[in-house]
């Protein structure tokens, strides 16, 4: 079990630190131009998966040969295997990073949640490498990598074969794979064509134009900072960060510990046409 405090994650073993890699070096070849950089409800998509995992990870790698993706991570590593595929965004990612844990996810997936990145991460004690499964599906570019796996990522990079493909690295390497229900189809969407590019900002705009009305519950310290222990709040349609939402209409917040709870379920961020029933504002409980 997994839980969120502040910007870490508690397990029951105690505090995870995550480092986060992005992958951001393919050729974009069915997009025709640079996915990263691409507009996506008035931001790059690069841009939509660093302020995710910024929730979430300690460091922010973009592992991409491109000058211009430096500004939405605090590193970038260039891949010192050339037109290989992902495997060597992964092998200089997991080389720079700071923590043993990794986050990996392809810069073309703007729709994950934290919540797929905390379940992934419930499950990476005894794992070198855990990847989602939707649909029957396996998504080996949204996974907690290892830095248990570089040194095979790196053998497998200097052999002369062709055959340096995830899905055999996953094979051999007692990968976990997460099933993830329809619930989460939506996290799993990624942006390859044209076609696909503007059906979801065609959609997001519509969608960013509806508001949410909810019932918002302050238990404990929370209550007695914002003067109130529960509220009719109006949230912004599309995908929002409730952390950085409540911050800002309650600033007494920013310095309080607390974890936020959708419908029960804990949660840091609200996706678009998702109208929760209520939320709840938790400080710590005694004792954890």
């Amino acid at each position: 079990t997994c839980l969120f405090k502040g910007t870490r994650i508690v397990a029951r073993s105690g505090i995870m630190k995550f480092s986060g890699i992005i992958l951001a070096g393919g050729k974009s070849s069915r997009m025709g131009q640079d996915k990263a950089m691409l507009s996506l409800n008035g931001k790059p998509m690069i841009q939509h998966v660093s302020e995710m995992m910024r929730g979430i990870c300690d460091e922010i790698i973009i592992a991409s040969n491109n000058p211009e993706h430096e500004h939405y991570g605090d590193l970038r590593v260039a891949d010192q295997w050339k037109d290989v595929g992902p495997l060597a965004g992964i092998q200089a990612g997991l080389q720079a990073a700071q923590h043993e844990n990794c986050f990996v996810i392809s810069c073309d997936t703007p729709f994950v949640t934290i919540e797929v990145l905390s379940t992934l991460a419930s499950h990476s004690k005894n794992h070198p490498i855990i990847v989602a499964r939707n649909n029957d599906r396996i998504q080996p570019l949204i996974g907690v990598y290892t830095k248990r796996v570089l040194h095979k990522i790196t053998a497998y990079l200097n052999q002369d074969t062709s055959d340096r493909s995830l899905r055999t690295l996953l094979e051999q390497s007692d990968a976990h794979i997460v099933d993830f229900t329809e619930a989460f189809n939506k996290a799993f969407e990624n942006i390859n064509t044209p076609e696909e590019w503007q059906h979801w900002n065609i959609l997001l705009s519509e969608t960013s134009e509806q508001t949410r009305n909810v019932t918002v519950t302050y238990y404990g310290m929370l209550a007695e900072k914002t003067g109130t222990s529960q509220e009719q709040v109006t949230l912004p349609g599309g995908t929002i960060s409730l952390r950085r939402f409540f911050e800002e209409k309650h600033p007494e917040l920013q310095l309080q510990t607390f974890s936020i709870a959708v419908d029960l379920h804990y949660a840091e961020e609200l996706v678009a046409n998702e109208i929760p029933t209520k939320i709840d504002l938790m400080p710590p409980f005694a004792g954890g």
